[in-house]
């Protein structure tokens, strides 16, 4: 008897899901040779494939940002693209099979259930649920660069993977990979104008190194549609440098101030908690630092109703800025020392050490099974590891997920940065030019200065220390921190059905974390989730 097949697919902000026959695709791609393919055309491009096989060699041709789910006679196929920038979740059941790109949508049709003890702890110290597995156990997702096909008479699940973020490094010369990669920008940035077409380009543009390249690419191209802006404090060096970058390049510039009200209106606000359910999907942690700026921008007709948002995500981790130092100082690594080193760096929203020997191999459990180490590698493999669980996990459902900021309103985006062509540069770059950014950085140098004067050391010290006074001693005048934690003060009687020891509303301090207080909050309301 075969599967009942329901196809739920919900989003329409941003891009649009568009069908041909059974055949659905949103986003957009170029080909082998190219061409761009968007629009109607999407779901016609991948409509051959009648096969999980034929899915997947199509898909190693494409380059671009996309999720697609087609139906034949005797199956269900789908895929997301390298970073799952549009996520697909589904669920078998005995009679169904159901895919949605809402997870939320999901989890109240299968009927609400309390959510899974191990995915909310992971969630509260990472931001995000890993593997294939979201905070409804029942609902599974694709993961990045994953295809999956549904036999309908056996109910049968395959995945393949047909891209993982792995390195074959190559010797060559430092100065000849940096003339390579500003050709390969070349060629990225002339296929993000082709995307463009003229429309509105809004660069959230701060004072690092990602989001200057964005805008120094454009100008190069001579796209001059471009809309600048930066947010916060106007103090903060950041703001000074986003201004001074905009002008040099001639490019308007716009700078949306935050106060201590605003934030307190927005988190009491429908649309935060909206938001919140929309950019989640029971996976991942919510971008919040976007959100209100583009809500301002939006209200006060700065944006066009076509633009397209162009964030700085990730050139610097593709660089190497993820890396511990520890890489440069072992030649040989075990597997226990390469998990311990992913346990350190990335579950580290809140201080876990009371329940560390209850759940460490929990979480080194998932980490092999995402990564499967050897027992011994050299320093180098050891790190191609360590950036593969980096790749599927932090960056592809919570770096990559904060576009959901600008879909929620109602726009496009585009990741340049994660461009294909970018990917498999860096992948063939070896590890001591990625450490410490070597390669990255000597590429900045010689291709993207900044023109103005960046803040000194001094500088950026400073201005820590101001946040942390604010915070901790101001922090009912000035910090943002005292507004999470005045919400736990109120909302204390549902925390307890968050379980773990480590969160005690009693003993909370304007230490913690701000992304643990938020995962905390969010964990909150969407465990509060009726149908």
């Amino acid at each position: 008897m075969n599967k009942k097949i329901q196809i739920l697919l919900k989003h329409q902000k941003g891009f649009a899901w568009h069908k041909k026959a059974n055949s659905y695709a949103k986003g957009y791609l170029h080909e082998a040779r190219n061409a761009l393919i968007q629009g109607n055309s999407m779901a016609d491009y991948f409509h051959h494939c009648h096969s999980l096989k034929a899915l997947t060699e199509t898909l190693r041709n494409t380059n671009g940002f996309f999720s697609l789910v087609l139906e034949h006679d005797d199956c269900v196929l789908a895929a997301v693209d390298r970073v799952r920038s549009l996520p697909l979740f589904y669920v078998k059941t005995d009679e169904d099979f159901l895919i949605s790109d809402d997870a939320i949508h999901l989890h109240k049709r299968l009927g609400v259930i309390p959510f899974d003890q191990n995915s909310m702890t992971e969630f509260l110290l990472t931001g995000f649920v890993t593997n294939q597995e979201t905070l409804d156990p029942r609902i599974n997702q694709i993961q990045a660069g994953e295809a999956l096909s549904l036999c309908k008479k056996s109910g049968d699940i395959q995945t393949s993977r047909y891209y993982l973020y792995t390195h074959q490094p190559i010797q060559a010369d430092p100065e000849e990979m940096i003339s390579h990669l500003n050709d390969v920008n070349e060629k990225v940035f002339d296929r993000l104008i082709q995307f463009l077409n003229g429309r509105q380009a809004v660069i959230p543009l701060s004072g690092g190194n990602d989001s200057r390249i964005i805008v120094q690419m454009l100008k190069r191209g001579g796209y001059q549609n471009v809309l600048c802006f930066s947010y916060g404090y106007r103090w903060h060096w950041e703001v000074r440098i986003s201004k001074a970058v905009a002008d040099h390049l001639g490019y308007d510039w716009k700078f949306v101030p935050f106060s201590r009200k605003q934030w307190f209106d927005w988190n009491q606000s429908p649309e935060r908690r909206a938001y919140w359910q929309y950019g989640s999907n029971l996976t991942s942690m919510a971008h919040l630092q976007d959100w209100p700026a583009v809500m301002e921008l939006k209200e006060k007709h700065l944006i066009d109703p076509d633009a397209v948002f162009v964030p700085g995500h990730s050139g610097d981790f593709l660089g190497g800025s993820h890396l511990p130092v520890q890489f440069s100082k072992k030649e040989s690594w075990t597997d226990a020392e390469l998990l311990s080193t992913i346990l350190k760096k990335h579950y580290q929203l809140w201080n876990w050490k009371i329940q560390r020997e209850q759940l460490a191999p929990l979480f080194s459990d998932k980490i092999r099974a995402a990564i499967s180490p050897e027992s011994t590698l050299s320093a180098e493999a050891a790190a191609d590891r360590f950036e593969l669980w980096d790749w599927q996990e932090r960056q592809a459902k919570m770096i990559c997920n904060s576009v959901r900021a600008y879909e929620f309103w109602g726009y496009s985006w585009s990741l340049p940065l994660w461009d294909h062509a970018l990917l498999e540069f860096w992948s063939s770059v070896p590890l001591s030019l990625r450490l410490n950014r070597q390669l990255y950085l000597k590429h900045i140098q010689q291709f993207h200065a900044a023109s103005v004067q960046l803040p000194t050391a001094l500088e950026k010290r400073a201005t820590r220390m101001v946040y942390r006074i604010s915070d901790e001693k101001y922090g009912r005048l000035t910090g943002d921190r005292s507004l999470i934690n005045s919400w736990f003060v109120r909302n204390r009687d549902v925390l307890p059905d968050l379980k773990p020891s480590f969160i005690n509303p009693n003993r909370l301090t304007l230490r913690e974390s701000i992304n643990g207080l938020n995962t905390a909050m969010l964990l909150s309301e969407l465990s509060n989730i009726e149908e």
